[in-house]
């Protein structure tokens, strides 16, 4: 029977190393102070409170940073939707060009069908007006 418990169990390894402090040289005496030493007097409201001071400026560094970083996002936003309408507009224009040249193709071989039969016609005419020209001919030399 195995007893559950809540514990995982933990294994601790270590490694001792050498635990050496250097040595500091103290000077044998205290330095003999040349000059005149000064004090300063701080009254009760002269010093800066820290959080009363720097609250409002980091206000308003934190509005700044989020509103510089808010337009970088919406600025590339906008910019890849810019990409994706140009890239639309660019398929739409490929559409449009392979119509175009196919309706080109179709009036070309409308056109060359259409000078085909002009030309067979012209010659169905010239050939008939030939015949009629020699059957008349026939017939008035008789």
């Amino acid at each position: 029977m195995t007893e559950l418990t809540d514990k995982a169990p933990v294994y601790e390894i270590a490694c001792q190393t050498a635990f050496v402090i250097p040595d500091v040289k103290t000077p044998w005496a205290m330095r003999e102070l040349r000059g005149v030493t000064t004090k300063t007097l701080v009254e009760d409201n002269e010093l800066f409170l820290f959080e009363d001071e720097v609250e409002p400026l980091l206000a308003v560094l934190c509005g700044k940073t989020l509103e510089c970083a808010r337009m970088e996002v919406l600025e590339e936003e906008e910019l890849a939707e810019m990409k994706r309408k140009q890239a639309q507009l660019e398929n739409l224009n490929k559409l449009e060009q392979a119509d175009v040249q196919r309706m080109e193709e179709e009036e070309a071989y409308r056109l060359k069908t259409h000078e085909a039969k002009k030309n067979l016609q012209r010659q169905k005419k010239i050939a008939q007006r030939q015949a009629h020209e020699k059957i008349v001919s026939r017939t008035l030399s008789k």
